[in-house]
């Protein structure tokens, strides 16, 4: 599956363990991706993208790749975005 489509960060927010505070965490920027679906027990080779494997058994797995980590998944403060996590945000399509 090949598909360029619009896509838009999902914000979300995280506590502060100790005073039990909400902070936001990301915002709703949008832009276009290119996202290219692949069989995971079925690539030729062993794709290794921050350490974890392309080609592994876990076919629910999902790829962020950096132009898109760096336009929507980043610190802003000229936006007043001062925390950003892919893994505590989501992304809608």
């Amino acid at each position: 599956m090949i598909l360029n489509a619009r896509v838009q960060e999902v914000s979300n927010f995280t506590i502060d363990p100790e005073t039990l505070a909400t902070f936001p965490v990301g915002d709703s920027r949008e832009g276009w991706s290119l996202i290219v679906g692949v069989y995971p027990k079925k690539v030729t080779t062993s794709w290794s993208i921050k350490g974890s494997f392309l080609n592994t058994e876990d076919t629910d797995g999902a790829v962020i790749g950096d132009s898109i980590s760096q336009k929507m998944f980043s610190i802003d403060p000229k936006a007043e975005i001062y925390s950003s996590d892919p893994l505590c945000q989501g992304i809608r399509l």
